[in-house]
């Protein structure tokens, strides 16, 4: 195979190009990737699912060798940035997302090199005349060949985190103690001043975090928040910061000690009030036969809990699980059925905190990423 004719394929090539592109994933990979492509469908974004397909330039055949599948969904409008910017109008966002990427036809081995840097240029090529600086893609941990491998070294991408997701049933969750030590915010998206607090908690909850620490290599706080508005279970009333529940009745002279068992007064609890971490959920809410919302009693919306950190300041106090109350009460309020989300697997403290708190592992995943 001397040369590669690689472009842009028409979303009605799409169909026949899948099946054989998504043969080798799991049934659960395949079905997330189905899903990705169909949401944006179903919303209008067309042109917000990319399809770079690599042909035998001297063959006269149809069918592509290989192909890969890119979604950037568009800015969600009046998005937040990390500076407390509002939008006034919907936008492209500086990420994406490679779906898949792989073999469509059996192909020689010594041909894939040739045939993987011809997808690689292309698109690369067409994400940066997109505005897109960053890409990821997410695979299934244990399925990971010497052939998937191939793909994510030739096409440029790093790992930078194992994740597991986990999930529970909220008939299933344990009771919200009664001791509430923390209280949840909405941020107010009005505000400029209340939205750079927040990004500016959001960048101290990542002082020595353990939850894909590499990211922070590609990603900055302002690109990360405005990437979990584009997701399409952004909630932005279930955007919250975090500060301590004030101590009752405190006198104004007399010290007294707090949670964290050092001496605190009423002066000193007006700091106290301050933020100390950053909550943010979303919502996955399917909609009904109709296209209306579900009824609460028939609601079987899941609630994701998206990214929850604490300054280092409000950290080894225990506060997890008062935390993971607090994100409870909000879900059943949402009447919502089900709480999910996704950890680094090498953030033991978290995961161990997840598991006492009912959680359980349903998937497992490796991400790779890249800077164009």
């Amino acid at each position: 195979m001397k040369s590669i004719r690689c472009q842009l394929a028409e979303l009605q090539d799409l169909p026949a190009i899948l099946p054989d592109l998504l043969k080798d994933l799991s049934i659960g990979r395949a079905q997330i990737v189905v899903d990705q492509i169909r949401g944006l469908l179903d919303d209008g974004n067309q042109d917000c699912v990319l399809v770079v397909a690599a042909y035998d330039a001297q063959n006269a055949t149809e069918k592509p060798l290989a192909a890969a599948v890119a979604t950037h969904p568009p800015a969600k409008k009046g998005a937040i940035s990390g500076t407390g910017k509002q939008t006034s109008t919907a936008s492209s966002h500086d990420s994406a997302t490679l779906l898949h990427a792989g073999w469509v036809t059996d192909v020689s081995e010594a041909s894939r090199p040739l045939i993987i840097s011809a997808i690689k240029k292309q698109l690369d090529e067409t994400l940066s005349k997109r505005g897109v600086h960053f890409v990821q893609w997410s695979s299934d941990q244990s399925s990971l060949s010497e052939i998937g491998e191939a793909w994510f070294e030739g096409l440029g991408f790093d790992w930078v985190a194992d994740l597991q997701y986990m999930t529970q049933s909220l008939a299933e969750a344990p009771p919200v103690t009664a001791e509430q030590r923390l209280t949840l915010t909405p941020i107010d998206w009005h505000s400029e001043t209340s939205l750079r607090a927040f990004s500016d908690l959001v960048e101290q909850t990542y002082a020595e975090t353990l939850d894909c620490p590499v990211l922070l290599n590609y990603r900055s706080t302002e690109q990360t928040i405005a990437g979990y508005q584009t997701t399409a279970s952004f909630a932005p009333e279930c955007w919250f910061t975090v500060s301590r529940t004030p101590l009752p009745n405190l006198p104004a002279t007399a010290p007294q000690k707090n949670i964290a068992g050092t001496t605190e007064t009423a002066a000193t609890a007006t700091a106290a009030d301050e933020g100390i971490g950053v909550v943010i959920l979303g919502r996955h809410r399917p909609p009904t036969a109709s296209g209306a919302p579900p009824a609460p009693a028939e609601s079987h919306e899941v609630v994701e809990l998206v990214y929850m950190g604490l300054v280092p300041s409000a950290r080894g106090e225990h506060l997890g699980q008062d935390l993971m109350s607090a994100v409870t009460k909000i879900a059943e309020g949402l009447h919502a059925n089900r709480l999910i989300l996704a950890v680094d697997q090498q953030n033991y403290f978290a995961s161990e905190l997840y598991e006492q708190f009912g959680l359980r592992a349903m998937l497992e995943e490796s991400v790779w990423v890249k800077s164009l």
